[in-house]
């Protein structure tokens, strides 16, 4: 488990994907978590939601471990306020 702000299981119901929902909520869990002091945010990523690995590559967020157990879940970080 990473130390600092760690995500999970943030998803937008498949009705209001691609409205920019899921990019207003990282960018503002982003902005609170620099306003804390926190250089980095980590998250946990399902990956067999279609699309999350992408987003959070173009929010400027690295892959730093792959969960090899289970094959689905990837933990990445990132300056806490990435480019939109």
């Amino acid at each position: 488990m990473p130390r600092g702000p760690f995500v999970t299981d943030l998803m937008v119901d498949p009705e209001y994907r691609r409205r920019g929902i899921a990019t207003a909520l990282v960018g503002e869990l982003s902005r609170r978590c620099a306003q804390w002091g926190y250089d980095s945010v980590a998250l946990r990523i399902d990956q067999r939601l279609a699309g999350a690995d992408k987003l959070y590559e173009i929010l400027g967020f690295d892959e730093v471990a792959t969960d090899t157990d289970t094959d689905t879940d990837t933990e990445t970080d990132t300056d806490p306020t990435p480019a939109f």
